[in-house]
């Protein structure tokens, strides 16, 4: 089976479906997720680490989210496609055909890892920070397993990207009269002529990632990177959803599903990001203030002036503010020494009192 891209000159020769190991067969829809879940749980493991999170806790945070993410994924596609295992409901279980939704696997995985936050007695935004870093990555390399499968495109199109499938190795269902029209005939083989929607949305998740990636370095308060993940990916699916032409349809009403949910994401989450940044900004005018209101009423200014203005006449200004920086400095330090040997107290105090407790329930 050949894939064509006529514009780019660029034709791929027996593109399979899936591959065979030990007499097993596996589709390359589900080796490249697969490949895409590994990738993603490194990145996790990485940048667990960096963050200085314990990495056991964030790892069992990830594996609850792929076992939320399949049975999410699978439940929201039977769910639209009910007709289709609505005689054989054994069909439901046999994943290695396909048939998964992404937002289903994306509201699955929320789901598991906040009880496995309740259950830890773990943040879970800041959990999710780290993970949908992952998940980001997860998507940019697993939607190439679409290529594969002849699936995730869009309507006919001549521009430069535009690729040719076999008319026989797609769904019926998902050729519309348009691609009909201009069926290509190339060797004696009928080709449709569609948008490679599943290319776009890998260029775009993977944008996202590296968006993300750069965004928690500058992390402004816990939950930001996952509220601009679920903006982000709500955008990008309400983008490409657009051009697909196998949606999954809400039963009864020709509305796209995935349309639905990736609005609601955009403005929940929007709303959730506004707020959230709004309070971390007031958050950090009142330390502010409060360091300034200190820096008054301790008096330390007038002392730093008056040793100023009783310094030598050949002492320039730029001089005198380097002094005053430094003295600032000074303070500064102190200030956080006296709070870190305050917190460590408290923290001993605690220990002592949790000891104590301990040795008088035994």
């Amino acid at each position: 089976m050949i894939i064509r891209f006529p514009n780019l000159h660029f034709y791929v020769e027996g593109v399979p479906r899936a591959f065979r190991v030990l007499n097993m067969e596996f589709t390359l829809f589900g080796a490249m997720l697969a490949i895409g879940m590994f990738l993603g749980l490194l990145v996790i493991w990485i940048q667990a680490g960096r963050q200085g999170k314990s990495v056991n806790l964030i790892l069992g945070a990830s594996v609850m989210a792929v076992v939320g993410g399949i049975i999410g994924g699978r439940a929201l596609y039977v769910a639209c496609n009910y007709s289709i295992y609505e005689g054989d409901p054994i069909k439901i279980l046999q994943l290695r055909d396909g048939g998964m939704a992404v937002y289903g696997a994306i509201l699955g995985a929320m789901v598991m890892v906040f009880l496995f936050s309740l259950i830890t007695r773990s943040s879970y935004l800041q959990t999710m920070d780290v993970l949908v870093l992952g998940a980001a990555i997860t998507q940019a390399v697993g939607r190439w397993g679409d290529y594969f499968n002849r699936s995730s495109f869009g309507e006919y199109t001549d521009w430069f990207w535009a690729m040719q499938l076999p008319l026989s190795h797609v769904r019926p269902e998902e050729v519309t009269d348009l691609m009909r029209e201009n069926l290509i005939e190339a060797d004696g083989i009928s080709y449709i002529q569609v948008t490679p929607v599943f290319f776009i949305e890998s260029v775009l998740c993977l944008i996202l990632f590296f968006w993300l990636l750069g965004s928690s370095r500058r992390r402004k308060y816990d939950g930001q990177i996952y509220l601009r993940y679920m903006i982000g990916y709500g955008i990008i699916r309400f983008a490409c959803e657009w051009l697909r032409t196998d949606k999954l349809m809400v039963k009864g009403l020709n509305v796209g599903i995935c349309l639905v949910i990736s609005l609601v994401f955009v403005v929940y989450f929007g709303l959730q990001g506004l707020i959230r940044s709004s309070l971390a900004k007031k958050r950090e005018a009142v330390k502010i203030e409060a360091r300034e209101r200190y820096y008054r009423e301790s008096g330390l200014s007038e002392r730093i002036e008056e040793r100023m203005e009783s310094a030598s006449p050949e002492y320039t200004e730029d001089e005198k503010e380097a002094a005053k920086a430094a003295a600032r400095e000074r303070i500064k330090e102190e200030r956080e020494a006296e709070y870190k040997k305050d917190l460590e107290e408290k923290i001993k105090a605690r220990k002592e009192w949790a000891e104590a407790n301990r040795d008088n329930q035994e």
